[in-house]
């Protein structure tokens, strides 16, 4: 009984680089999941822009998001998460990564995903 009470790593996956460049397989013991992206990003220009990047699975964008409002330009900020529990289907599944439109990254950005199998009773 406790055994299945206690959260169950789905996948903890780091990777620097381009945003585009994440991606990753996991499979799905079904039920709820708690994802958390930390992420790091860059706007253009100054004067104010609001950066995110999201959790992309199976091609279609969750609300597990990290992000950050932004004065200064050209410097790389980390980003803020905001955990999300989605229900994932029993199964294979991918996630990838999708940026807002002023949100720039490149070689310099950092980015850490950790999906939790949770009990939500």
């Amino acid at each position: 009984m406790i055994d299945a009470a206690r959260p169950k790593v789905s996948i903890s996956y780091s990777y620097k680089g381009v945003s585009s460049g994440f991606s990753r397989n996991f499979t799905s013991p079904g039920g709820y999941q708690l994802f958390t992206l930390n992420a790091s990003a860059y706007a253009q220009n100054s004067g104010g822009a609001f950066l995110v990047i999201c959790v992309v699975l199976d091609g279609n964008v969750t609300n597990a998001c990290a992000q950050i409002a932004v004065n200064e330009g050209l410097s790389h900020k980390a980003l803020i998460p905001q955990p999300a529990l989605i229900s994932v289907p029993l199964g294979f599944h991918t996630v990838t990564l999708t940026t807002g439109t002023t949100t720039l990254t490149n070689t310099d950005d950092y980015y850490s995903l950790t999906i939790i199998g949770v009990n939500p009773n």
